[in-house]
């Protein structure tokens, strides 16, 4: 930290914030037209989801592995962004090779600086002979991911909106970010159909209401989200936040 002028470093950690908020609402935009709208509340694409979220789970439990839940919340983005541009995908051994291959590359995004044990969970799930297809399939699924439209999740997101409600406090923001519950409610609603059709963006700023309400009215807390003109849109004649918050006390997690 400047100790000379603490002020001046703090304005540009503001600048540099707002800055990296608008490459991020940005690159959102661009996320819209990875599914046609409703394409997961059709009755046999929602249940298609669901039976590849369980699948997910079950191949994400490498015990050697340290990343089992992000791993999970990777795969089932990348599933949710291309599974209705995959329209040859044919019948369940290719599907199959599809949620294996979204798993595999959320592995490999978690690894970053460590080998992610590919063998290993070829031979935990039984997949050995099926190397020359994931193969061929993660050829496929990275074409249709740049990687601004693979980076950016509800995740990316915590920070900034973490930044507006405490104004820049790093040690607030870090209590917040560390705190375990905030990330069950992404999951959480990662994980039910109805909430994909919102934006990462909305994801995150009720996951961050949802978490503060559990100690009480949230009150003005959350105001400077709610004020942020990018997150707040209109959809189906209401605000976004106010449909998917509403959708979330209606049914809510019992987390353990």
């Amino acid at each position: 930290m400047n100790l000379e002028n603490p002020s001046q470093e703090q304005e540009q950690e503001r600048k540099r914030v707002k800055e990296h908020a608008v490459w991020l609402f940005a690159c959102e935009q661009r996320l819209e037209d990875m599914n046609p709208p409703g394409f997961f509340q059709n009755s046999k694409n929602s249940r298609l989801r669901g039976s590849a979220i369980s699948r997910i789970r079950q191949l994400a439990e490498i015990p050697e592995f340290p990343y089992e839940v992000l791993v999970q919340f990777h795969a089932i983005t990348y599933f949710d962004r291309c599974f209705s541009n995959l329209s040859d995908l044919g019948g369940q051994e290719c599907l199959d090779t599809f949620i294996i291959t979204c798993t595999v590359l959320a592995g490999k995004r978690m690894a970053k600086s460590v080998d992610f044990p590919m063998q290993l969970f070829l031979e935990k799930n039984g997949l050995v002979n099926k190397l020359e297809d994931i193969e061929d399939m993660e050829c496929r699924i990275r074409h249709m991911l740049n990687p601004r439209k693979e980076s950016i999740t509800a995740l990316s997101f915590i920070d900034f909106f973490l930044y507006l409600i405490y104004d820049n406090d790093p040690d607030q923001i870090q209590t917040a970010k560390d705190n375990e519950r905030l990330y069950k409610y992404i999951l959480f609603m990662q994980r039910d159909a109805e909430f994909v059709q919102f934006k990462p963006s909305i994801i995150a700023a009720v996951a961050i209401m949802a978490e503060k309400a559990e100690n009480g009215p949230v009150g003005d807390f959350c105001d400077p989200i709610l004020r942020y003109k990018s997150v707040n849109t209109v959809e189906e004649g209401q605000p976004a936040l106010a449909i998917s918050s509403n959708r979330l006390y209606q049914s809510p997690p019992m987390f353990e």
